[in-house]
């Protein structure tokens, strides 16, 4: 009899494979996946994002905002996700909270009415830049 495989462990081998870890995966794109893999492999239903791409470069943060959305798009997680990048915030949202400075109120709520699922040609839609002047107009005032 084959000895048995703990649960975690073998979730956390779906997990990799959904989280397509390569070995020609960039390493900073290996290290972001396998963070959020340490979260989501617990089976929470709620994760919490706090600049996750803020160091990456421009391709390798938009491959993994595409496929933290595909990802969202598989599993339906609740993501709570703080960023500075407005164009991230519409791409990944379906709410925004602007918060104002300290002591840190909400400002304003935007509902971001762009279909799912969503892919780097949303971001060039006039419904994208109505919602980009939109947001970035509520942070002026902010």
């Amino acid at each position: 009899m084959a000895p048995s495989v703990p649960s975690g462990c073998s979730r956390a081998f779906s997990w990799a494979a959904a989280c397509a870890l390569t070995a020609a995966s960039p390493l900073s794109s290996v290290r972001q996946r396998v963070a959020l893999l340490r979260t989501i492999v617990q089976g929470r239903q709620v994760v919490l994002l706090d600049e996750p791409f803020g160091a990456l470069d421009y391709l390798t943060r938009t491959e993994l905002q595409l496929w933290l959305a595909s990802m969202w798009e598989q599993f339906h997680w609740t993501v709570v996700l703080v960023t500075h990048d407005v164009p991230e915030a519409l791409l990944l949202s379906d709410r925004i909270y602007v918060l104002g400075s300290r002591p840190a109120r909400v400002r304003c709520v935007l509902n971001v009415d762009l279909p799912r699922p969503r892919g780097p040609e949303c971001l060039s839609t006039p419904r994208f830049a109505e919602l980009e002047e939109a947001l970035l107009s509520s942070l002026r005032r902010a």
